[in-house]
């Protein structure tokens, strides 16, 4: 079952789509990942200074309802965390919804920290509570 689970999971860099695995007919799990900021964190205290290139953002971790609970969200932030280390970037960068109280439940368990809450438009949605998270890999 474990084999299984790794082949489900959906990881695209730089892009995200929610789609049906083709070998065992679950709905995927998804992540974005790249080293562009939003607009958002310029507004952010952060603790670490970094080059841009230093950082790498995770900008959409999307798990099926289904599948939630069940530790996937957790190995999808180490793959995040191996993915910006394999590229030079030791600054990890995140946010989510305030209102998102399991994300940032799950955050704090892996050691992200919360440096900040700004007001932001998201999707056409105005004054979105966006938490702005870090960490800082050795």
């Amino acid at each position: 079952m474990y084999t299984m689970t790794v082949l489900c999971l959906n990881i695209a860099i730089g892009s995200c789509h929610m789609r049906k695995c083709t070998i065992c007919t679950w709905m995927s799990m998804c992540i974005r990942i790249n080293k562009v900021q939003v607009d958002s964190y310029a507004e952010g205290d952060w603790e670490f200074e970094a080059w841009d290139e230093e950082v790498c953002v995770l900008h959409t971790l999307v798990i099926s309802p289904s599948a939630a609970g069940k530790g996937y969200g957790k190995r999808f932030v180490k793959f995040y965390e191996d993915y910006a280390l394999s590229h030079g970037c030791p600054e990890l960068r995140m946010d989510t919804n305030a209102r998102n109280v399991a994300a940032r439940g799950l955050y704090k368990k892996l050691g992200y920290k919360e440096i900040g809450i700004v007001p932001t438009v998201f999707n056409g949605i105005p004054d979105v509570q966006l938490v702005l998270l870090e960490k800082h890999l050795e």
